[in-house]
């Protein structure tokens, strides 16, 4: 995908990118079983290139090792023994099975000025005392990568995980080091560039057992199909719907779109149609995001999140 020169070339921190625009698809998931935690690893072996399968890290690890020789844990050893598939994951899988937090992350190693863009898979569960579990997997591609490929992950998503919610599209990243200045670019990107997904997890992951974000290009709602959202997108030229195992995607479109409100017309109405029907179930009232531009701006997470709202602050003049 080809963006515009202030996407492509942001500017910079400490001699690195502020922020790269990826390819992204999250599913909040909290129960997950160990046969789908296998499920998900045997997925992102088979749809991730071969040269950038390399490293990874768990709970117990607080560094990256390498897949072809990794670093094991004394279950994992075990594991190896009984020649079971990733055995660098059994104290992952005893997490899983012991109801605990945890995280697994399958990562490349590109960074981010490191021009292709990553390809990463990474799996987290948080407790939180008075909610319990909250999860998430969250996979970021290249730039670079079909948006085919895609939707055919989404909805092999789809078909796995009972899953709260997902959504998938652009999104920005940022080096987690220099997360607070970082946000400062995203800020000013984000009010130009609506197409674009900001993360956030450590502010919303608890909001998502019973709230939906924003939308984006790929949008999945877990449990049965929902015929009001299906009958308020019906009319949207190019949306698609998958009916899945566990819910339905929402396709916005056959690849997602930057949605540039500085460069009018655009192409919001499916986004606008969506927001509308699932007005009662988008996440709102967040407080704000930890990061410059958003804490000297107070309330604009919360812009953010309604800018496809009729009348948003963030919308584009002609539409306000």
């Amino acid at each position: 995908m080809q963006l515009p020169l202030p996407l492509a070339e942001p500017d910079r921190i400490n001699g690195k990118p502020a922020f790269k625009v990826l390819f992204e698809l999250v599913f909040y998931h909290d129960a997950l079983t160990i046969g789908e935690f296998d499920a998900l690893l045997d997925m992102w072996r088979e749809i991730c290139p071969p040269d950038r399968l390399t490293l990874f890290t768990i709970s117990e690890l607080d560094f990256w090792s390498r897949l072809d020789s990794p670093v094991l844990t004394e279950s994992a050893r075990a594991a190896a023994e009984g020649r079971l598939t990733w055995p660098m994951f059994e104290a992952t899988r005893r997490r899983i099975q012991m109801g605990r937090a945890l995280k697994a992350q399958i990562w490349d190693g590109l960074k981010i000025d490191q021009a292709p863009g990553t390809w990463s898979m990474e799996l987290r569960r948080l407790h939180r005392r008075d909610t319990g579990l909250h999860g998430y997997v969250r996979m970021l591609f290249p730039i670079d990568t079909a948006p085919d490929l895609l939707i055919d992950v989404a909805c092999r998503l789809g078909d796995l995980l009972p899953a709260h919610s997902g959504h998938g599209g652009l999104v920005f990243t940022y080096e987690p080091d220099l997360r607070f200045e970082a946000f400062r670019y995203i800020h000013a990107a984000a009010r130009r560039f609506h197409g674009i997904d900001v993360e956030a997890l450590k502010t919303t992951l608890t909001l998502m057992r019973t709230g939906v974000k924003s939308p984006c290009w790929l949008n999945f709602l877990g449990g049965e199909p929902d015929k009001e959202i299906a009958s308020g997108l019906r009319s949207q030229e190019g949306v698609r719907m998958f009916d899945l195992a566990h819910g339905t995607l929402y396709a916005l479109g056959d690849a997602p779109a930057i949605l540039d409100v500085n460069r009018p017309p655009v192409p919001l109405q499916p986004y606008q149609a969506l927001a509308e029907v699932l007005a009662g179930r988008l996440i709102s009232d967040i407080g704000e995001f930890n990061g410059g531009g958003w804490l000297e701006n107070m309330g604009s997470a919360d812009e953010w999140l309604s800018r496809f709202h009729p009348g948003s602050s963030w919308g584009p003049r002609e539409q306000r």
